[in-house]
């Protein structure tokens, strides 16, 4: 008598987030599904998967976790060869012990991820339906997300690489990052308007996102515990030192109003409190990036004008 046994089911699961970047390109199983994920493909679809790092200088880069830019040269069993340009965040499995210490218990890469599958896309929803100008708001000027997934292994984020399509870090001639008028004005039409659909959106379909999406009000109240509302107070004493040595006429004003509002860690913190809560009059909370400045801002010189990304969602909140 024979016996046969399908023994498939019974194999190990395999791993499917990886630890690192390294541990990414170096596993084929796991390349190859990010590639069947992401492009609708079957394994035997797909010959060979090349990878290589893109890191340079000028690109964007993940604080908090494992990040970088990928080269994937995809050869099909049809002979046809695809090139695709990722950017790639991953949280390893042993940084959540870390990044509680930071946070509080708050997960800041599932915070982005709830941002890019669910928020994000209920945002263009709405502008689609209220027939607005997708010309005008289109993608929210936020990098595509191509794939994300998360458990207790880790977790993974994979992006458009934007570098890739011409957008960078403004330089000076000392290599450092800044902003010129134009490009500031830029950034903050472009955040003021997803701020204003997050705004229109709520009232006209009667929701509260930080109802709908509990990180969001998780992440701005993550500022007011005690090891983060210290960084705010580092960053102000920087601030306090460049307005000291600043030749504006304005700057020894603005340098007393800034001491005396921010006086002490206590009222940054309430400071912080205050932006998160309801007011009395139950105003719609507005949609905020959470950590606006340059180095979450890229941008890129077309025909039609200057173009900006707005990178790293993991601190969006719902506030003032």
């Amino acid at each position: 008598m024979v016996i046969c046994l399908d023994l498939s089911k019974y194999q190990m699961r395999r791993k499917l987030i990886p630890s690192s970047l390294q541990n990414l390109t170096a596993t084929p199983h796991m390349m190859e599904h990010l590639v069947c994920a992401i492009y609708a493909y079957s394994d035997n679809d797909i010959q060979a998967i090349r990878v290589s790092r893109e890191d340079a200088e000028g690109g964007i880069k993940g604080n908090l976790s494992d990040s970088g830019r990928l080269r994937v040269k995809i050869t099909l069993t049809s002979g046809e060869i695809l090139i695709k340009n990722w950017f790639v965040k991953i949280m390893p499995p042993t940084a959540g012990s870390q990044q509680h210490q930071v946070d509080g218990e708050f997960n800041i890469f599932l915070n982005e991820i709830e941002f890019y599958r669910n928020i994000l896309p209920e945002m263009k929803e709405f502008v689609r339906a209220e027939g607005l100008d997708d010309t005008e708001f289109g993608d929210f000027d936020v990098p595509e997300i191509l794939y994300s997934k998360a458990g207790t292994d880790g977790a993974i984020i994979v992006l458009e690489d934007i570098v890739t399509d011409g957008y960078a870090h403004q330089r000076d001639a000392n290599g450092d990052k800044f902003l010129q008028l134009d490009q500031a004005l830029v950034a903050v039409n472009s955040i003021a308007r997803l701020h204003a659909v997050s705004v229109a959106m709520q009232l006209q379909k009667h929701v509260d996102l930080g109802q709908e999406h509990p990180s969001l009000k998780e992440s701005g109240l993550m500022w007011t515990q005690a090891d983060m509302t210290a960084r705010l107070a580092v960053m102000k004493d920087h601030y306090c030192e460049m307005l000291k040595k600043s030749s504006e006429l304005d700057s020894p004003t603005l340098l007393k109003r800034f001491r005396n509002t921010f006086d002490s860690e206590e009222r940054l913190a309430e400071l912080c409190q205050r932006r998160c809560s309801p007011s009395e009059s139950n105003e719609v909370q507005t949609l905020q990036h959470g950590d606006f400045h340059f180095n979450n801002l890229l941008f890129k010189n077309t025909d039609s004008g200057m173009k900006v990304k707005i990178c790293d969602w993991q601190l969006t909140y719902t506030g003032k």
